[in-house]
């Protein structure tokens, strides 16, 4: 990666005090860059970014992105890139799709309006989600694939995705779609089927397994990895990101179990309703070709890193003990 590229060149990253988000504001700061990080901490943590606090390259700004007041601040900030990362739960989304609508649309929409305002005609990289595939008929899913979402959620992700190539259209805004297929890591306090797995480890605590889906886990350090090649490259479209391998939920626990050897019960039960997608591998030869992505953690190592880190935490009970795989 060209470091060069990223220094002293202003970003905003909203969403940056959540899982993903603060990981790349962190990437972001090591390279040199100005970051100014929205979230309006309803599920980001001060703790994931207080380590930059009296960085004079650093400003967190605690807002909400459907507020109108956040698209002020991003166009008076004159960014070069925008990393939209600010997002409603997918397991929730069920429950409240019209609050899912408000963030992951609205929002969106609203991102989008500050861009437009602002001077510096900044690059957008947009979080997107596989959960836009639904579920696949055929498997690696691809780009090419037709999106046919079957939550909330998901449709809510697409939505942004086409208001991104409508904004682009219209208005000139410039801007890319990174599909990511269930990231995981340190800092995933809630959901998150390994992070969740490897705490109950930990703890002795009963884990339960719902259905035997298989997904496709990639590591948070591959997935801001693929992040910035997008801020490098500035290619418009949709690109997945993923590890380009799958596994089967009941193979994910066995291995779990091996890297954190523990007494907890396993605990096998039928599919929820929340959990409407079987399947899910990501095709990156896309991001392979076009990014110069390679996905570089193992799932055994990113397991070792996740139990490392709960350890550092002291074991800190999750806020939300609802886990998912979606």
């Amino acid at each position: 990666m060209r470091n060069n590229l990223f220094r002293e060149i202003p970003c905003v990253v909203t969403g940056g005090a959540g899982f993903i988000g603060s990981h790349l504001a962190d990437r972001l700061l090591a390279l040199g860059s100005e970051v100014l990080v929205i979230d309006n901490l309803a599920t980001g943590r001060i703790a994931n970014i207080r380590q930059h606090e009296g960085n004079p390259r650093f400003r967190f700004v605690k807002g909400d992105i459907r507020d109108k007041a956040m698209a002020r601040i991003i166009a008076e900030y004159e960014p070069d890139l925008v990393f939209h990362m600010a997002a409603h739960w997918q397991t929730l989304s069920v429950k409240e799709p019209l609050t899912d609508a408000e963030v992951n649309i609205m929002g969106m929409l609203n991102l989008l309006e500050g861009v437009r305002q602002s001077r510096s005609d900044p690059f957008i990289i947009n979080g997107s989600s596989a959960t836009v595939y639904g579920s696949p008929s055929k498997l690696p899913m691809s780009e090419d694939d037709l999106p046919l979402p079957l939550t909330p959620y998901g449709a809510a992700k697409l939505a942004s995705e086409q208001y991104l190539v409508i904004y682009e259209s219209l208005y000139g805004l410039r801007g890319l779609s990174l599909r990511y297929f269930n990231i995981y890591g340190p800092r995933q306090w809630t959901m998150g089927v390994i992070s969740q797995w490897v705490w109950a480890l930990l703890n002795g605590a009963q884990i339960e397994i719902y259905g035997n889906f298989t997904r496709d886990f990639t590591f948070v350090d591959d997935a801001v990895a693929a992040t910035l090649l997008a801020g490098e490259r500035r290619v418009s479209g949709v690109i997945n990101v993923g590890s380009g391998k799958d596994v089967s939920l009941r193979d994910l626990i066995t291995l779990v179990r091996t890297i954190v050897p523990s007494n907890s019960t396993v605990v096998k039960r039928p599919p929820r309703s929340v959990d409407v997608y079987t399947k899910r591998l990501a095709d990156i030869s896309k991001a392979r070709k076009i990014l110069g992505y390679a996905p570089s953690v193992s799932l055994e190592e990113g397991i070792r890193r996740v139990a490392e880190w709960w350890r550092q935490v002291q074991l800190k009970r999750p806020r939300d003990p609802n886990v998912s795989a979606s």
